[in-house]
């Protein structure tokens, strides 16, 4: 299984990263593979902070357009989503899209510990992580 970090995402999501088209073409052919591949949700969280913030690029990512990506790599059939703990609910991307609800900047602490969880419904996103996700 090959787990990905925040790095490739974001090179895949942004087309003037200098490894834009390696890290898309890379992307794109785990997404569209048979083969298991992983991304812990840490990652998930950190390509939106990054993407979002107007100091990282400018123009920074809208939040939806960058929600509407991770939602996108969450349909994949053979991704397998890292967390901490089991969490329960569906598997989809933040409920951050509330009009003033800011892009996550940081970190819960320890987020080093993760554990595998496939798509069988136990997948889903620590509360506290984003705005609004005690839903």
């Amino acid at each position: 299984m090959i787990a990905v970090d925040t790095h490739l995402p974001v090179y895949a999501h942004r087309e003037e990263a200098p490894w834009h088209d390696a890290a898309y073409a890379r992307l794109a052919e785990l997404a569209d593979g048979r083969n298991p591949w992983a991304i812990p949700w840490p990652c998930l969280h950190e390509f939106l902070a990054i993407v979002t913030h107007p100091r990282t690029y400018a123009p920074p990512t809208s939040l939806d357009r960058a929600v509407d990506q991770v939602e996108a790599w969450l349909e994949s059939p053979s991704l397998i989503l890292l967390a901490e703990r089991r969490v329960t609910g569906q598997r989809s991307a933040p409920p951050c899209r509330k009009a003033g609800s800011p892009a996550p900047r940081s970190m819960t602490p320890g987020w080093p510990r993760c554990a595998i969880f496939t798509a069988s419904g136990n997948c889903g996103l620590p509360i506290g992580i984003f705005p609004g996700s005690r839903d």
